[in-house]
């Protein structure tokens, strides 16, 4: 039962891999058509541009509308990139503060946080000794239950050659 559900488990995450990974290619592949035809419709753009304005001056204003496009684009990352410097900055200030608070805690003169500090140390690793010492009291018990089910064994062994 345990191999079986083992199977059924291994081929549904098998499944999803393949799954995950599908969805990966799909979407690899819509964006490369995205940017495909993005391109495609620009260039039809630029021509009748070209066409209705005459080579010259449609050459300029497809490239200052890619100019104010890019200038746009550039400034929208460089406002997210700005937010986000931001945030780190915050971000390091409150840990900052919130370390200068607990160090001056456990610096202070009257020594509470300390002391607490060390009796919770310490009663940890007590416990740490109690609990390691009932683990060798159990394995003992386990060790003493297999022992005397092995003599149970035997002697049924031996009561089976007598008859």
């Amino acid at each position: 039962a345990q191999a079986q559900t083992e199977l059924v488990l291994r081929r549904w995450l098998s499944m999803n891999e393949l799954d995950i990974s599908e969805h990966f290619v799909m979407w690899r592949r819509y964006t490369a058509a995205t940017k495909d035809s993005s391109r495609k419709r620009n260039a039809v753009k630029d021509a009748m541009s070209r066409f209705l304005e005459g080579e010259r001056r449609g050459v300029m204003h497809s490239t200052f509308k890619g100019w104010k496009t890019h200038v746009a684009q550039a400034a929208k990352e460089h406002s997210q990139i700005r937010k986000l410097e931001e945030q780190v900055e915050r971000l390091l200030r409150k840990q900052e503060q919130s370390v200068q608070k607990y160090g001056t805690f456990l610096a202070s003169k009257s020594g509470p946080a300390m002391k607490g500090l060390v009796f919770r140390r310490w009663f940890e690793l007590s416990q740490g000794e109690k609990q390691r010492a009932e683990l060798e009291r159990e394995r003992e018990v386990q060790l003493e239950e297999m022992a005397r089910k092995h003599k149970m064994e035997e002697t049924r062994k031996k009561e089976e050659t007598r008859k």
